[in-house]
């Protein structure tokens, strides 16, 4: 008996599971878009939802993240390996809405949503810790780590089977709730949670509706969500004023306070010295304080001890253009003009001389020196001289007494010479015979060579 109820039990559950199944075999072509079918699953499970079923095997959230991905897609994650591996840093670059985030450096995964500050949104359930599996939509992570984005190969045919031309809603609405706001929730629901407190008055810009038109998508301060669109009115577009006004301060303390707030007890973020002119760029209700920048900190100054002035001119100075070119000894000049008629001038140094290669004035003679110089290739200016060596006399083999003849004059001078007579000799000419040495044996091999020997003289 016992083991009837439990196997009625097992079956009634089961039963039940695919009552509440949605059919996954749907006509991807009437679908819809991504943001479509993410919408109609946010209308199905709410933030809060227990989704509880086991789809795809798994933990619950892979079991969630890969139901939503066979709704938008048709197909189960892991037919579909179309995927690359980013970080926090990159990985809004990388992902489209529906893509399916699995967290590498933990066990997790989810269905991607869109960027935030320092990291992204995401549709997802069993969303904080293990045990925990509600559904949550606009979960915000921004945790470091490695994260596998899958990118369904058909995901152009989904998103763009709704029209050729997405419709672009950027509609506008001035808040009117008179509790003096109006609540920004993470899903087009009154119970889903609440994000920021939106003042009365303010114009926002709804950029997508839920299926019925009565919650409005939209970003404030940073902060995406919906709002409910009962206490608004439909507004056309904001013109946005642009503030360009310029103030010179005259606080007599020497100073004046740049503010977090445009409020005197607000806390001071800076100094800024009287004298200076500052741009302002946005002004409170009553226009009695200023919004400026000043040294990289942005703030408010009060709007008192100030004249109002013309924007500071900045000087955009063209090319420059030689008034007087530079040349070897000379230094030239140049300038450039403002187009408000200012000019700058600047000095061109001088060049300098450019050394050329010798070039020959005199050729050198026998017994008479020659020369050359270097001078400048541009001007021409002499550099350099020197002198060229005069060329010697060549010397004739046997010609003892210089004369440029060989005969027995040359004979009878090596003999005096030899013999220690104080005669004048061509010294060069002495080794007749050219074993290194002066006698006797040259003294013979002239006299061989004069009487037509067959010899050598050197």
């Amino acid at each position: 008996m016992e083991k009837t109820k439990k196997l009625y039990s097992v079956v009634l559950a089961i039963i039940i599971m695919f009552s509440i199944l949605p059919v996954c075999n749907f006509n991807i072509s009437a679908a819809g878009g991504v943001q479509k079918k993410i919408n109609e699953l946010h209308n199905m499970y709410p933030d809060g939802y227990r989704f509880q079923k086991n789809y795809g095997g798994g933990s619950l959230c892979y079991a969630f993240a890969n139901y939503v991905w066979d709704y938008i897609f048709g197909k189960s994650i892991y037919t579909d390996k179309h995927f690359e591996d980013v970080n926090i840093n990159n990985i809004n670059s990388t992902a489209k809405i529906g893509d399916y985030i699995e967290f590498r450096h933990r066990n997790h995964a989810c269905i991607y949503l869109g960027p935030c500050d320092n990291g992204f949104y995401a549709f997802t359930s069993n969303y904080e810790y293990i045990g925990e599996n509600d559904v949550k939509y606009n979960r915000k992570y921004t945790e470091s780590g490695t994260y596998r984005v899958f990118h369904a190969s058909n995901y152009d045919e989904i998103d763009g089977s709704t029209s050729t031309t997405p419709e672009i809603i950027d509609d506008y609405y001035k808040l009117t709730a008179p509790d003096g706001y109006q609540s920004l929730r993470s899903s087009a629901s009154s119970s889903a949670g609440e994000l920021a407190r939106i003042p009365t008055g303010t114009v926002v810009n709804v950029t997508n509706y839920n299926s019925d038109k009565s919650w409005g998508y939209l970003i404030y301060n940073g902060q995406s969500g919906w709002i409910r669109l009962y206490y608004v009115q439909k507004v056309s577009k904001p013109v946005i004023e642009v503030i360009d006004d310029y103030y010179e301060l005259t606080a007599p303390d020497g100073y004046q306070s740049l503010r977090s707030s445009a409020s005197s007890s607000s806390s001071e973020l800076a100094r800024i010295p009287t004298g200076t002119v500052v741009n302002v760029t946005n002004y409170n209700s009553d226009e009695s304080w200023g919004y400026l920048t000043y040294n990289g900190q942005s703030g408010w100054i009060r709007l008192y001890y100030v004249n109002k002035t013309t924007k500071p001119h900045t000087h955009s100075y063209g090319a420059w253009s030689t008034v007087t070119a530079a040349t070897c000894t000379l230094a030239g000049s140049r300038k450039r003009v403002c187009s408000c008629g200012d000019a700058q001038t600047e000095t061109i140094p001088e060049t300098g001389h450019m050394p050329g290669d010798w070039i020959i004035d005199r050729e050198a003679q026998i017994g008479v020196a020659g020369s050359k110089h270097k001078e400048c290739t541009v001007c021409h200016t002499v550099l350099e001289t020197e002198t060229i060596p005069a060329l010697e006399k060549p010397v004739t083999s046997g010609d003892i007494n210089g004369d440029d003849k060989v005969n027995n004059k040359d004979l009878t001078r090596l003999f005096q010479y030899l013999s220690n007579w104080s005669v004048t000799v061509n010294e060069a000419a002495l080794d007749v015979n050219g074993d290194g040495k002066v006698n006797n044996k040259d003294l013979t091999r002239l006299f061989q060579y004069l009487s037509n020997w067959d010899v050598s003289i050197f």
